[in-house]
């Protein structure tokens, strides 16, 4: 063999090498081992989330129940800004899949937020407007008794508290949960205090199967059970009640097809969300990234996205309007009992002009009001992230229940909205990162050598 023709062998033989030594270093980077770097990193993230939290403050409802205005007028207050410190807990090995549960510990954040805990907002009363509705959907004999029960305790009650921001969103004592709670206790729904994220800290009650992606780098943290089960029961066809998503921290390779929508599992809907490519993103020390757009039919009524059929109300057919989901069934969203909750992209962004119309104040954005993924195109982490929901309660009139009789029937309340972020590129990435540039830049060697 000619030496050239030898070195040219040798060139080839690296260049194979560390072509594999590439893959298998990105794969055992990627793959959830035992005490590995991946599960390390995994188990307790160390990148900067952060929660905003706007209220909305209704200045003006005395006036409408007076009936001396028409619209309620809403100011949006906020954002209160929350550090978040999310850990994985109670984990589990089976073969290549791992069952754990979320832990999360929010920390408030003063300097970053626009108001203090001790703002004081006009919100509804969501505990009284969500057992109206419960009594008013249940059969008979429990509505004889619980409107018995409401005369007592409730026909003096105001639809809309002052309460400090802290109270409200973390939990305050309510008197009304306090006298129905053997009714609660009953139902199984273990409540003391009511507050808007007052479920938020601490361990959540989901618990999460995926996949490690070490016997198949392809599944890697695909979902595959919700609570030892492998599809949900809420929604009306199979496809609706599918779990088979990631939990949008990472995703595999083969799915970053720029023409393959992206499913993220949300346990706050309990539904699968998909988030298409929307267009290259760099971000520091050039770190190209793939963006990937919460789609923006993903609220629409069946007449708009007729997927969506399969979300409407399984025993009257009834679909909610366009821009909002119902997540009353869905046990991890109630407020208390069974109200009707539902979900919505911040303002009504996307929805139907009539849910606004009661209301003034509310103001579209649709650049604040965009949720997305920025992902690595070859270690399939997401980077960076946004992701945006606006709770709302709709009211269901109680018959002759006094407090809830000026409320047009199936009006939709703003309640608040969410931002969850993370937005600095983790030290763990930039390690990832590193090593992959560093692998990269050794397979060129070759070709360079081979072009001089």
């Amino acid at each position: 063999m000619r030496p050239k023709s030898a070195l040219v062998f040798v060139q080839i033989l690296l260049f194979t090498a560390l072509a594999a030594s590439k893959n298998h270093c990105e794969d055992d980077l990627m793959v959830l081992k035992k005490n590995s770097f991946a599960y390390s990193k995994w188990q307790r993230p160390m990148e900067r989330r952060l929660m905003k939290v706007y209220l909305f403050n209704y200045t003006n409802w005395e006036r409408v129940r007076d009936g001396l205005d028409t619209k309620f007028d809403i100011e949006e207050v906020g954002p209160y800004v929350y550090s978040q410190q999310l850990e994985r807990v109670n984990v589990t090995w089976e073969g290549d899949l791992l069952t754990y549960q979320e832990h999360s510990n929010f920390t408030f954040l003063p300097e970053a937020s626009a108001g203090a805990h001790s703002d004081k907002v006009f919100v509804p009363n969501v505990p009284l407007l969500d057992v109206s509705s419960n009594v008013a959907n249940s059969n008979y004999f429990t509505q004889v008794a619980m409107r018995l029960l409401l005369s007592m305790v409730a026909n003096d009650t105001e639809t809309f508290l002052q309460l400090t921001v802290e109270r409200f969103l973390w939990g305050y004592e309510d008197e009304l949960v306090k006298t129905i709670k053997p009714f609660l206790d009953i139902k199984g729904y273990n409540f003391t205090n009511f507050g808007l994220l007052v479920t938020k800290n601490g361990t959540s009650s989901n618990i999460l199967t995926i996949n490690t992606g070490e016997n198949d780098i392809n599944k890697i943290n695909t979902i595959e059970k919700l609570n030892g089960h492998k599809a949900l029961s809420f929604w009306d066809n199979p496809e609706c009640n599918s779990i088979e998503s990631s939990d949008g921290s990472a995703f595999p390779p083969l799915s970053l097809d720029k023409n393959q929508t992206l499913k993220v599992f949300s346990s706050g809907l309990c539904r699968r969300l998909p988030f298409k490519y929307a267009k290259d993103v760099e971000m520091g020390d050039g770190v190209k990234l793939l963006r990937y757009e919460l789609a923006r039919d993903v609220f629409d009524d069946p007449a708009h996205n007729p997927d969506n059929q399969c979300y409407c109300n399984i025993d009257t057919g009834d679909c909610p309007p366009r821009g909002v989901f119902n997540v009353t069934h869905c046990s991890t969203s109630r407020f208390l009992t069974e109200g009707p909750a539902v979900a919505s992209f911040p303002h009504f962004h996307l929805g139907d002009p009539a849910l606004r119309e009661r209301f003034t104040g509310l103001h579209p954005d649709s650049e604040q009001h965009q949720s997305y993924l920025d992902i690595h195109p070859t270690l399939g982490i997401a980077v960076r992230g946004k992701s945006t929901l606006q709770l709302n309660i709709q009211v269901k009139k109680l018959e002759n229940f006094g407090p809830v009789q000026y409320f047009p029937q199936g009006l939709i309340l703003p309640v608040a909205w969410i931002e969850m972020s993370v937005e600095e590129l983790p030290e763990n990435l930039q390690t990832l990162e590193n090593l992959n540039k560093l692998l990269t830049e050794k397979m060129s060697w070759p070709f360079s050598i081979v072009a001089h």
